[in-house]
């Protein structure tokens, strides 16, 4: 290469720049007919290249396939924002659609490799709003269904596999249904048959794995004592009292912590998120050992009163709703549990009737209900929540993800 054309190179090299300024850098260059002389010149090295290696004995393939992918997910010798298909979601997303009637119940499946969405027809869903409308346990879809498609005693808990290959299997009549703390287990809650219907109390509990099988048998309750059962920690369920939240071990059958909120945002191991009366700090309490972090909200936001939120699945990260204060719109905050700190995701919208938030089981991204028909996503460490780029016909309010 002849001195000439190594200034030309070295002129045509971008320059750290916080934006991409290509006219700038080709002025620097001289005039436009260099950038012709060095894409001629550029292409003239890249075939003499490929002849000399195709002469050895080698293929073009091996030339392509040599562009590996780097530790920070992008291309060697690419810039540092090409994406590869590793920053895409990967799965499915299961979307509990809001049913019409009696029967004609269904779910919305993303293929979030293809880009495409198909309705289910499932008619064993139940009508109602209890929290936990649809849940992923292990490699089962669990969900509030009805054995004779009514809203009466007859709810049970249905398990569905994953590939929906096989009708939804009925694992244990019950009002409704929390996972528990042990992967592939649920937790059943037992009507009271005698409550009246303006109570609903429950009877008792029970643990069941997904596919059906009893791990705890029937535990009952005190009498008239509850009639919501919000989560469940290790050795602990989380009952929703007249005066908060108290803190039941199943097996010893007392309880062993009073919070004064009303709202359990969601449970990780041993460890609940909860908030108080007015949410204006999150909780986050180990159930075994009592010590309690809180959270204050940062500049601009205010936390919400809820039973939405979601762990990530390594525990170290809450996503909550907030409300912002400019606007006043609900949005996606992440709680860093480690520091204690929370901020919002920018761009997010979160829906304010139905704020299901759910992870990917790999815990890199989060998919929350942004209401009209839309579900957004956030990769965590990215700039913004982003809208899901698939159409969604019907509204819906359970969202879990494979």
């Amino acid at each position: 290469m002849d001195l000439e054309f190594q200034k030309l190179v070295q002129a045509a090299a971008p320059r750290p720049s916080s934006r991409l300024d290509v006219e700038a850098m080709w002025e620097r260059a001289g005039r436009q007919r260099v950038a012709r002389r060095l894409v001629a010149a550029s292409f003239v090295m890249v075939l003499a290249a490929t002849a000399w290696w195709i002469a050895q004995g080698g293929h073009v393939s091996e030339l392509l396939e040599d562009r590996s992918v780097g530790p920070a997910g992008q291309e060697n010798g690419n810039d540092a924002s090409t994406k590869t298909t590793q920053d895409a979601p990967r799965g499915k997303l299961y979307l509990e659609n809001l049913c019409g009637n009696i029967g004609d119940c269904s779910l919305t499946i993303i293929d979030l490799d293809a880009g495409t969405a198909r309705i289910l027809a499932l008619p064993e869903l139940a009508l109602g709003d209890s929290q936990f409308r649809i849940v992923r346990s292990g490699r089962k879809l669990v969900f509030r269904g009805s054995t004779s498609q009514s809203t009466g005693s007859d709810v049970a808990a249905f398990a569905l596999d994953l590939d929906l290959e096989e009708p939804p299997q009925n694992i244990g009549e019950s009002w409704y249904l929390v996972p528990s703390a042990t992967e592939g287990r649920i937790w059943l809650a037992i009507l009271d048959p005698e409550s009246p219907g303006s109570e609903r109390a429950l009877e008792g509990v029970r643990e069941v794995t997904v596919e059906g099988e009893v791990t705890v048998p029937d535990i009952p309750l005190p009498v008239g004592r509850w009639s919501t059962l919000v989560g469940a920690a290790q050795e602990a369920l989380v009952f929703q009292g007249d005066e908060g939240l108290e803190v039941w071990d199943p097996f010893k059958r007392n309880v062993v912590m009073r919070l004064p909120g009303s709202f359990l945002a969601d449970a990780h191991g041993s460890v609940i998120a909860w908030c108080d009366v007015g949410c204006k700090e999150f909780n986050i309490t180990d159930v075994t050992t009592s010590e309690s972090l809180v959270v204050p909200p940062g500049e601009g936001f205010s936390f919400i009163e809820t039973n939405y939120g979601a762990f990530s699945p390594d525990g170290s990260l809450l996503a909550v709703p907030v409300v912002t204060d400019a606007t006043g719109r609900t949005q996606l905050a992440l709680v860093d549990v480690d520091q204690g700190t929370a901020s919002v995701i920018k761009g997010s919208e979160l829906d304010s009737a139905y704020g299901s938030i759910t992870w990917s089981s790999s815990g890199n991204w989060i998919f929350f209900n942004a209401g009209n028909h839309k579900v957004m996503t956030y990769q965590t460490g990215s700039a913004e929540a982003e809208v899901l780029p698939v159409e969604i016909e019907r509204p819906f309010f359970g969202v879990t993800a494979s």
